[in-house]
């Protein structure tokens, strides 16, 4: 949403429509998929998780 990417842009950097359907509906992914996510947003696989880290805690905190 930050990128203002749809679904559809997706396409160009190798996912199918459905598979990035999956992927934001939550549904488990590969190492390689992540892999490509972060590739594709110019992201590090370690900030990637350092910041899943943060969320996975704060939930954990909330009753």
């Amino acid at each position: 949403m930050e990128r203002q990417l749809s679904q559809e842009d997706m396409i160009s950097h190798g996912f199918s429509v459905r598979h990035w359907q999956m992927i934001e509906a939550g549904r488990p992914i590969t190492v390689f998929t992540l892999l490509r996510i972060c590739e594709t947003f110019e992201v590090a696989p370690e900030e990637l998780l350092a910041g899943l880290t943060q969320h996975l805690r704060k939930r954990k905190r909330e009753p």
